[in-house]
C-alpha cells in the first residue's frame, strides 16, 4: 500500500514540475557571456555541455547536452540586460528497434516572442557521423556528436516535410 502511494506521489510530482517548467523567471545580466555562464550554471553543468551557438533572426540559440539529452536556451537582449531564457525541458532519446537515429520536432520561444523550429535528435549508429538534411529544398550537413550522439539544426520547413539522409 505504501509502495503504491509513493509511486502516485512520485507521479504527481513530476506532473507538477512538468507542467510549471515553461513559468521559470528569466535572469538578467550584463552581457552575453555573463547570460550563458549564468544559464549554465543555473543547470548545473559547465561549460563542457556546450555543443554549438547559432544565430537566428538577432537571437543566439544556444545548444548543450546534460546526461544523454539535448539541452536549449535562447540568449536575448532586452531592457533588463541580457537573459538566458529557456521554455523547453531537455529532450532525451532512446533507442527503438533496429532505429539508427530518432528525432524530435519543437519550437522555442524567445523573449522577444521570436518561434524558432528545432529540429533534435540521437544517433544509435555509431558509423552515422554526419546527416544531411533537406530543409525545404535547403540542404544543410548536421553533424553529430561524438560523445553523446546528439544532433540539431535551426529549420524553416514544416517537421513533417524534413527529410534526413543519414551519412556513413
Amino acid at each position: 500500500m505504501h509502495k503504491l502511494l509513493g509511486f502516485f506521489l512520485l507521479i504527481a510530482g513530476l506532473s507538477l514540475a512538468g507542467c510549471s517548467f515553461g513559468d521559470q523567471e528569466d535572469v538578467w545580466f550584463d552581457s552575453k557571456e555573463e547570460a550563458i555562464e549564468g544559464g549554465l550554471q543555473q543547470n548545473e553543468l559547465n561549460k563542457s555541455a556546450l555543443l554549438a551557438f547559432e544565430e537566428y533572426r538577432g537571437e543566439t540559440i544556444v545548444f548543450f547536452k546534460r546526461d544523454e539529452s539535448l539541452g536549449t536556451a535562447v540568449i536575448s537582449e532586452g531592457k533588463k540586460g541580457v537573459s538566458w531564457h529557456r521554455d523547453h525541458p531537455y529532450n532525451g532519446f532512446e533507442a527503438g528497434g533496429d532505429l539508427p537515429y530518432s528525432t524530435v520536432g519543437f519550437d522555442l520561444e524567445s523573449n522577444t516572442g521570436e518561434k524558432i523550429s528545432i529540429l533534435a535528435g540521437k544517433v544509435f549508429d555509431s558509423s552515422i557521423q554526419l546527416l544531411r538534411l533537406n530543409d525545404g529544398g535547403v540542404i544543410k550537413e548536421l553533424k553529430v556528436d561524438a560523445e553523446s550522439g546528439l544532433f540539431f539544426a535551426i529549420h524553416e520547413a514544416p517537421y513533417s516535410s524534413l527529410v534526413i539522409n543519414p551519412i556513413k
